[in-house]
Order: structure tokens, then sequence, then C-alpha cells
């Protein structure tokens, strides 16, 4: 099975360059079939790429290094603020839409989900000096509905020690205080 993941990017060449090596590199590595769309506008200094992947944990994971380094781009270049800093919320996707939105493109929307926001979470701890990644987790399977995914942040602190941090959990519990 495949299921179509729509990446959401700023309008430039360097980012969009970044997304088609990744998922080229993503191709040779994994070892699996990725289809991609040509690049589209979507709203004004944004465009999209649609891909076609199977719907295999380790695809996601590695894809998601793959919008981590289009992140950590978007932020050198541009002045992001910390998804942490408000004005930002979480937006789950309907059933069956998946849109993995850069740091450019969750301030562009205002939203993001929990690969988009811990993505983005992972890019500004790393530009901070810290070692940060995304991390996808996986639910148990309920029964008709198959595998859910989330996506955290794991970062090492100053003495060394591995943290979990939720950000999407973050954001919503902010709009509930």
């Amino acid at each position: 099975m495949s299921l179509c993941l729509t990446f959401e990017l700023l309008d430039h060449p360097e980012p969009l360059e970044l997304l088609r090596a990744g998922v080229e590199r993503v191709r040779q590595t994994e070892d699996t079939r990725i289809d991609a769309s040509p690049t589209y506008t979507i709203g004004p200094g944004l465009a999209a790429v649609d891909l076609e992947v199977s719907q295999e944990p380790r695809v996601y994971q590695a894809l998601l290094f793959v919008l981590l380094e289009v992140d950590l781009w978007e932020r050198k270049f541009l002045e992001i603020p910390s998804v942490l800093a408000g004005g930002i919320r979480y937006e789950a996707e309907p059933p069956g839409v998946e849109w993995w939105r850069s740091s450019y493109a969750i301030r562009h929307r205002g939203a993001g989900d929990c690969e988009d926001l811990a993505t983005d979470y992972a890019a500004e701890l790393t530009l901070d000096g810290q070692q940060a990644a995304p991390l996808l987790e996986l639910d148990a399977a309920e029964p008709g509905k198959g595998r859910r995914f989330h996506v955290v942040t794991l970062a090492t602190d100053a003495a060394g020690d591995v943290q979990r941090f939720d950000v999407s959990r973050e954001i919503e519990e902010k709009l509930w205080d």
C-alpha cells in the first residue's frame, strides 16, 4: 500500500533541491519506490511536491530527515521564530491526508501537525548547538484502522542525556492554559 505525502516548503531553488536530492537518497538507501510530482505553487512563496510512498516506518523516518534538512536551510536563511513562541497551532490532518510542512510552510499556514512541529523544533535545537532529530513513534494497530504514527523530537541536553519532546502536545496544552 502507498500513501501520498505532500511536502510544502519555501518556493526557492535551494530547499527544493534539498528535497529532490533527499528523496533520491531515500529511494537508493531504502530500496523503495517513491513517485514524485512536479513542483507546483500553492501560495505566495510556497511550493509543494506530492510523493507517493510505501507505508513503511523506515521510509517515513528517512523522509523526516529530508524534511529536517529543508528546515535547517530555511531556518539558516530566514528569520523564523521558535515553534514554541506562540502563534502556531496544532492541526490534525483528515484521515488519509499527509501534509509535511517545512518551517516556512508552518508559519505561512499558522499550523502544523506532529511531524511538522517536531522536525521544525529539531532544526531549531540543532542550530542552537544541540544534537536533535525527529523520531517516528508507532502506536499499536487498531482493528480495521492499521498502525498510527506520531513524531516527537529527541535532543541531547548539556549533561548528555537524551530528552523526548512532544511539541504537538506542548502547543495543544498552551491553547488550554
